[in-house]
């Protein structure tokens, strides 16, 4: 039996945790990660009460940080575990305001764009990454639109979508071996 890994990000509640159990279902060895190490430990936990022979892990993962995808990502390295499968499933809509990350970026292009780009970019160096799934909305759709108050939050969370998509669209041809 071959086996398979994967990362998924955003993965203590929703589409996140239903995609966990369905890669766990199919024994797939599961990395995921959460914002903080309570819902790590919760969502680890509940998912092996669900798969008890399961091939679980979770690590602390706050987009809004590069440098916590920094150290993910080197860990993952310096432990030798590459993974086949990467879900890019973690994001945010902060609705009534903006806010900007601790190195000043607008909270939603960095957790929604920034960041997995970010992380893909780190881990497609690995020659292991086979598919790549980003969760995006049809928030791209409304990217291009000006913001008008009081709304402006919905086209920074639009904006943050439209980047990622067509990021995500652009990079396909330059990895032909990674379905994105």
């Amino acid at each position: 039996m071959t086996t398979w890994t994967v990362l998924i990000t955003g993965c203590n509640t929703g589409i996140g945790l239903e995609m966990a159990r369905h890669c766990l279902s199919l024994d797939a060895t599961l990395h995921f990660t959460c914002r903080s190490s309570d819902k790590v430990i919760t969502t680890t936990r509940r998912l092996r009460a669900d798969f008890p022979r399961a091939r679980v892990e979770g690590h602390v993962l706050d987009l809004a940080r590069d440098s916590d995808i920094q150290r993910l990502a080197d860990e993952l390295d310096d432990r030798g575990l590459p993974i086949d499968t990467l879900i890019l499933n973690a994001g945010v809509h902060v609705p009534f305001g903006a806010r900007e990350t601790a190195e000043g970026v607008e909270l939603h292009r960095q957790v929604n764009f920034l960041a997995p780009a970010r992380l893909f970019v780190r881990l497609v160096g690995s020659g292991r990454l086979e598919r790549v799934l980003y969760v995006s909305s049809q928030a791209h759709q409304r990217g291009a639109l000006p913001a008008v108050f009081p709304l402006s939050f919905w086209a920074r969370y639009a904006r943050s979508k439209l980047l990622a998509t067509t990021f995500f669209l652009a990079v396909r041809p330059l990895f032909p071996d990674v379905r994105i």
